[in-house]
């Protein structure tokens, strides 16, 4: 929608974008798994907000990286656990993951996602080659889901001094 578009607009129907309910009822709540939860994910649990989203599942092949979790974010321990993503894709009702996972099973894990019906966000590098990311963006727009891929480093003090050398 452009700009003029949304000035035709009555206020009444943009009100409610305006002023979010202090109440989220459930259509307004986003559900979410963590896959791989090593140093990243639970940096990235201990330390970011995700606003109306709300994590419910980890899976990590590794069984130590659960407890781990749990030291950094206690409310973890509530949270079901999987050694296998796809069964937490089966049995859990997301909307989303993050996907934590190191490099080479990156594109794989997203694309199990994307089928199994649910946005990503995924770690940097998104792909080891220029074909996975052709490969993914092709999954991506067939089954119309939303990727998104961290870049926050690039902002950090110290990556735009050596930017500016």
């Amino acid at each position: 929608m452009n700009r003029r578009d949304f000035l035709k607009v009555p206020a009444a129907a943009v009100f409610p974008y305006i002023a979010r309910p202090t109440v989220l009822g459930a259509n307004d709540r986003v559900t979410l798994g963590f896959i791989g939860v090593g140093n990243r994910a639970r940096w990235m649990l201990k330390n970011e907000d995700f606003g109306f989203g709300r994590v419910v599942a980890m899976a990590d092949i590794w069984p130590q990286s659960f407890a781990e979790t749990i030291k950094v974010r206690p409310d973890a321990s509530a949270w079901t656990q999987y050694s296998d993503y796809r069964r937490m894709f089966d049995k859990e009702k997301l909307d989303a993951v993050f996907v934590e996972t190191p490099t080479h099973p990156r594109v794989l894990v997203s694309i199990h996602a994307i089928q199994a019906g649910l946005d990503v966000y995924a770690e940097k590098p998104l792909t080891l080659t220029v074909e996975e990311g052709r490969v993914l963006t092709k999954f991506v727009r067939r089954h119309k889901r939303v990727l998104q891929t961290g870049t926050q480093q690039r902002s950090m003090p110290i990556n735009r001094y050596a930017n500016s050398l």
